[in-house]
This record gives structure tokens, C-alpha cells and sequence, in this order.
């Protein structure tokens, strides 16, 4: 049975025909079960200097904490874009904003 018309395209997820099933349960009543997975992004962390840190790969949609940021000498500043709450679709990438230490006395 060719289900490509039966098929929606969901951002964030991704068709998974291993798992969808086409039933007869009686004479003349049928089940199709198509199965859908969310789809695992990457937002890549740009350490612009700072210390190396692990990018985050989680399923769209999943909560995610930005990670502590050090660079000897200077202070996060923050992102160049706001840092997202959930992944989004298709990841992305943040580079890391730095505030040199000032060294004289105040």
C-alpha cells in the first residue's frame, strides 16, 4: 500500500514507517497507524575564546539550560541572540558575548 499521500510533513518530526501499521480488525473496518518522531537538533555553542563547552542536542521542543560560560580575564555577556527556552526546529547557532575585566583599582 503506498501511504506518500496519507504522509503530513510536521516541523520537528519526522515520519517513522518501521513503526506505522496498516490493520484489518474486521470484514470491512481498517486502521492505519502512522507514527511520527521528534527530531533530535543541535544548537551549536560558539565559545568566541571562551572555554570549550559541549554543544546541546535534544529533541525539538525539549527544554534547554544554557551552559556556564568562563574566559579568563573577561565576564559573559551574554548571546548574540536570545538564548531559546525549547530547542528549535532545526537547532541553530549562539556565539558568546564577552566583557573584558577591567585590571585597574576603583
Amino acid at each position: 500500500m503506498d501511504l506518500s499521500p496519507l504522509i503530513l510533513k510536521i516541523p520537528g518530526y519526522a515520519f517513522n514507517g518501521s513503526k506505522t501499521k496498516f490493520t484489518e480488525n474486521h470484514v470491512s473496518t481498517y486502521r492505519l497507524s502512522i507514527y511520527y518522531d521528534l527530531i533530535v537538533y543541535t544548537l551549536v555553542i560558539d565559545e568566541n575564546g571562551g572555554d570549550p563547552v559541549e554543544d546541546i542536542s535534544v529533541k525539538y521542543g525539549q527544554a534547554i539550560t544554557p551552559p556556564l560560560m568562563t574566559k579568563e580575564g573577561y565576564t559573559f555577556s551574554g548571546w548574540d541572540k536570545p538564548f531559546p527556552e525549547t530547542m528549535p526546529l532545526n537547532g541553530d547557532t549562539l556565539v558568546a558575548q564577552w566583557t573584558v575585566n577591567s585590571s585597574e583599582p576603583v
